[in-house]
């Protein structure tokens, strides 16, 4: 099966060796996501609610480059 990255230009460039999203076939794999606000490339607010708001927000910007949305997704699991 064909594996595409995909690149994801409204978050950081990542300082590690891994990719936001990888597109193999018809599904779309990503990666964890924290509560950082891209803009600032710093953890949004001091509460649990403003980061995780934020990492659900990242995940839509995935998403999004992948030509896709939350309204597709099918499982997803928050750690906190």
């Amino acid at each position: 099966m064909k594996k595409e990255i995909i690149k994801v230009d409204k978050l950081p460039k990542l300082a590690v060796p891994y990719s936001y999203c990888v597109k193999a076939g018809d599904f779309l794999f990503i990666a964890g996501q924290i509560g950082v606000d891209p803009a600032r490339s710093e953890l949004k607010g001091s509460s649990i609610k403003e980061q995780t708001e934020q990492a659900l927000i990242n995940m839509g910007s995935v998403l999004e480059a992948a030509g896709s949305s939350m309204e597709h997704v099918v499982k997803t699991t928050v750690f906190i």
